[in-house]
């Protein structure tokens, strides 16, 4: 198969697998109404929309122009923020916190509006570096950090493995990010499509394991005792 045979591919497994994952989490939350699953869910249908444009481009129905170019950058980021403001609800965070991340992605956002409206080679190099080799893989790191140490405090490993997972998309960005999205390199975007797709398989995964883990917790979980008056 060639390189851009394995990239056609990873890419249908990857929505295939972002649709399944959101719609798992959106049926999860109307059953149990936990916010931060509505909102992975939203991350996951942004993260599966972003890929399925890429593919219609890949597949020459789209034609890749400087809005494209934004618009991956700007779901990329999206999906970061998405996922760390879930964290940050489940974990009980306070407004501060969570207005701060609002504030830093639509700083983001105004900064990535000026450097493509300006549509000059170095300016569109300069937001693509920014997105792909700096804030996408900041964000992914500071997502396994804060997955992988409240695992850590709750003694939960299924927690431990999906940061993992985000510091191994990091890694993907850091590597294959420019070299595939801006100077179109078929070897990078295959390489880079292949982790993707593992990156989601993990994702499914470690989902999947927090899921066991916590419907365990709960069975094991000795009924509270009432007082007598």
């Amino acid at each position: 198969m060639t390189a851009e045979g394995v990239i056609v591919a990873a890419m249908l497994i990857a929505i295939i697998l972002s649709l399944t994952l959101a719609i798992a989490l959106t049926y999860l939350y109307l059953k149990i109404h936990k916010l931060h699953i509505a909102i992975w869910s939203f991350a996951l249908y942004f993260m599966g929309l972003r890929v399925l444009i890429l593919l219609m481009i890949t597949s020459k129905y789209l034609y890749m122009c400087e809005s494209i170019h934004f618009m991956n950058d700007l779901f990329l980021i999206l999906v970061d923020v998405l996922w760390i403001y879930g964290i940050f609800h489940f974990l009980n965070y306070g407004r501060e916190k969570k207005s701060l991340l609002i504030y830093g992605f639509s700083g983001y956002l105004l900064l990535l509006a000026i450097l493509f409206g300006l549509n000059t080679p170095d300016t569109i190099l300069v937001g693509e570096g920014l997105t792909l080799v700096l804030i996408h893989p900041i964000l992914l790191s500071y997502l396994f950090w804060m997955f992988y140490t409240s695992g850590k405090e709750v003694e939960s490993n299924a927690m431990r493995y999906l940061g993992i997972t985000f510091l191994l998309w990091a890694i993907d960005f850091i590597l294959f990010g420019i070299p595939y999205f801006v100077y179109k390199d078929p070897i990078a975007g295959a390489l880079g499509w292949t982790i993707g797709m593992a990156f989601r398989f993990m994702l499914l995964w470690a989902l999947l394991e927090i899921r066991r883990e916590t419907k365990k917790m709960v069975e094991t979980t000795p009924p509270a005792v009432g007082t007598s008056p």
